[in-house]
């Protein structure tokens, strides 16, 4: 289920795992009785570790149920449409429009998601310490900014 298109650096296993939470979303009634890595409990626990430090990307891409996170959170506050439309526009492109190397498709990424919601997720990503390019920034400065509620976490 996976498009080489939209799977950068750190997300080989992370992508594939939209579709497994979106089965237990939709098929399972919820991720709670899943693994741990996707129960709220965890998650919490997991992003208070992970932003008691200076976000770092090599930690982001080394451990899929945080890079998960990273993606499960905007998923929580603007449901799976937002997601199925950002993968349409991937089915659109030709050959010579596919994104190649990883910043390119990490601003592809941010970008096909912040036109679908109307929404700047550049500064959400760069709080993970997601590397995008200043040109991305500037062209998504004109939809609002979204960062989930009390996000970062405090540590405890």
């Amino acid at each position: 289920m996976q498009n080489q298109d939209w799977v950068f650096d750190g997300t080989t296993e992370v992508s594939v795992n939209f579709f497994s939470l979106y089965s237990f979303d939709k098929i399972a009634g919820g991720r709670d009785s899943a693994h741990e890595g996707v129960s709220n409990r965890g998650t919490q626990r997991m992003l208070r570790s992970y932003f008691s430090k200076p976000p770092d990307f090599k930690k982001w891409t080394s451990d899929p149920f945080l890079a998960l996170t990273t993606f499960r959170l905007i998923q929580n506050d603007f449901g799976w449409e937002l997601f199925k439309r950002a993968f349409r526009r991937y089915q659109e492109l030709s050959d010579d429009q596919r994104p190649k190397a990883n910043e390119e498709k990490r601003d592809r990424f941010v970008r096909y998601l912040s036109e679908a919601a109307g929404r700047n997720f550049a500064p959400y990503f760069s709080l993970w310490g997601i590397p995008l390019s200043d040109a991305l920034k500037g062209d998504l400065q004109k939809y609002p900014e979204w960062i989930p509620y009390n996000f970062p976490p405090k540590p405890n």
